[in-house]
């Protein structure tokens, strides 16, 4: 239901003029405003026209998309990781596109979000995007709300279908496509050729195995003690945490034939690369091996299909709980949903040799039991 606003008017005795009074719609608290005349008339047109200012939910000022961006950036964005302030940025500009960056964010209702739904659909994108940009969304709002620049975030509705996609947002790579990847990196660009191996070893994401670095933090190897060291400011999870190394990943880290400074060196023209320009080269590397990895959407192998790669190949090696440790994931659902893509003759292989698939559930569970008969004995003496 619309909120209504009711302006009162008061002749000031003192001065003669008329002066606005209203009760604020987001916080209680009562307003004033002078209408600048002395006649009754006037006074009143002035006090319509608060009203309707109000209403829309400018209390003093008119905020455009724009400024809202700018406040949004400066106060909300910076305790947010890095990450999550690029997609928020992303949302920001498509909207402000639709807007237009000069309207005014009092103006914005639920048909205007309802209608640039509507024009993402047209342009192709994805019900899961779509889903992403309007969650972004809520939030800018609600932030703006938080902060009184207007009275309610207007509704959002969430696509019905988005909770229907599919999971696995490509296949996991074979080990063929994998030596087809390294391959096309050997004659594109060899020196992207190692970071793709440690991709391909450890199931680190991107942003992890470019700041890899023997000696230094956020992400460090421990060659000696055969463990990962993250440090807190490079975790998505933000807390600190060690990995085991695989026996391949101590194998090939061994092979690099240096002990110090950044594990992989990628250079783009010469020049150690970026991030970003980290993300393009392999995209462009993947494109130039042919590696469909979406067909319905046209998608070729990107870095994080190389962390999807690990986590199915791993799925039947070891315990979905260890696997969940490696994948340093929050969830256990997180792993099996998004990251293991098992194919039928995996599945068959399973079932023909399972001994393969349980000895290491086994052996674990083994250690376990001699581990507890072991201090049950030593409680005893």
């Amino acid at each position: 239901m619309k909120h209504r606003v009711n302006v009162t008017v008061r002749k000031r005795t003192d001065t003669g003029f008329y002066q606005l009074r209203a009760i604020s719609p987001l916080n209680g608290r009562e307003l004033r405003r002078s209408a600048k005349t002395t006649n009754l008339k006037e006074a009143m047109k002035a006090a319509a026209a608060w009203e309707a200012e109000l209403e829309q939910g400018v209390v003093s000022r008119r905020i455009t998309w724009e400024q809202l961006a700018v406040r949004f950036a400066d106060q909300y964005l910076p305790r947010l990781k890095s990450n999550s302030q690029m997609t928020m940025r992303s949302t920001v500009k498509a909207f402000g596109q639709f807007v237009r960056p000069e309207a005014n964010i009092g103006s914005i209702t639920g048909g205007t979000v309802s209608e640039w739904t509507a024009k993402l659909r047209r342009d192709g994108l994805r019900e899961t995007t779509i889903a992403r940009h309007l969650r972004c969304l809520k939030v800018i709002l609600n932030w703006a709300v938080s902060i009184e620049l207007i009275a309610r975030c207007p509704p959002i509705t969430m696509p019905t279908n988005a909770s229907k996609k599919r999971f696995l947002k490509g296949r996991a790579l074979t080990k063929a496509d994998f030596l087809q990847l390294c391959q096309a990196s050997d004659k594109i660009n060899p020196t992207f050729t190692p970071l793709l191996k440690l991709l391909w070893l450890s199931g680190l994401r991107i942003s992890e195995a470019f700041r890899l670095s023997f000696d230094a933090p956020p992400n460090q190897v421990d060659l000696a003690g055969r463990r990962f060291i993250f440090y807190a400011e490079g975790q998505k999870s933000g807390h600190d945490e060690t990995i085991p190394l695989l026996p391949e990943l101590c194998d090939f880290l061994g092979s690099l034939g240096h002990r110090s400074g950044p594990v992989v060196r990628p250079l783009v023209n010469g020049r150690p690369a970026s991030l970003d320009a980290v993300k393009r080269q392999i995209s462009a590397i993947g494109e130039a091996a042919g590696l469909v990895v979406n067909a319905e959407a046209g998608k070729y192998v990107t870095a994080h299909d190389l962390r999807r790669s690990f986590g199915t190949r791993w799925a039947l090696r070891v315990h979905p709980l260890v696997l969940k440790k490696l994948m340093r994931h929050e969830t256990l659902d997180t792993t099996l949903r998004f990251y293991v893509d098992l194919d039928d003759s995996q599945i068959t292989d399973a079932i023909l040799n399972p001994t393969a698939y349980t000895s290491t559930y086994t052996a674990a569970a083994s250690a376990d039991d001699s581990r507890t008969l072991q201090r049950r004995k030593t409680r005893g003496k």
